[in-house]
């Protein structure tokens, strides 16, 4: 793999560049919320799968499932079965993904 992102792409504050779920979980909690209305209007079952494309160090994808665990039953009346795809090519980023999801 050739380009930015298979080096040692850093994201965050002291990184190149930053992005809005680095800097607060809020982005990733009213995306969570947007998506259990709309699952709750939508009248669909309890089971919600989410991916994301290029999630970068995860953060965005913990923000949601976290959101959606403490949430969830409020929409649903019991926790909704989550489950959730991260599609990346950086082993950098795997890697961090990896230790951000290993107690989940």
């Amino acid at each position: 793999l050739h380009g930015y992102y298979p080096q040692a792409a850093r994201i965050g504050h002291k990184g190149d560049f930053i992005t809005a779920p680095e800097l607060t979980p809020v982005f990733g909690e009213i995306i969570a919320a947007w998506s259990l209305l709309y699952w709750q209007q939508a009248k669909l079952s309890n089971h919600i799968h989410i991916a994301e494309l290029g999630p970068g160090t995860g953060s965005l994808m913990r923000d949601i499932v976290d959101t959606i665990g403490i949430i969830g039953p409020a929409f649903f009346g019991k926790p909704p079965k989550l489950s959730a795809s991260m599609v990346e090519i950086s082993e950098q980023f795997i890697q961090e993904q990896e230790k951000l999801f290993m107690w989940s």
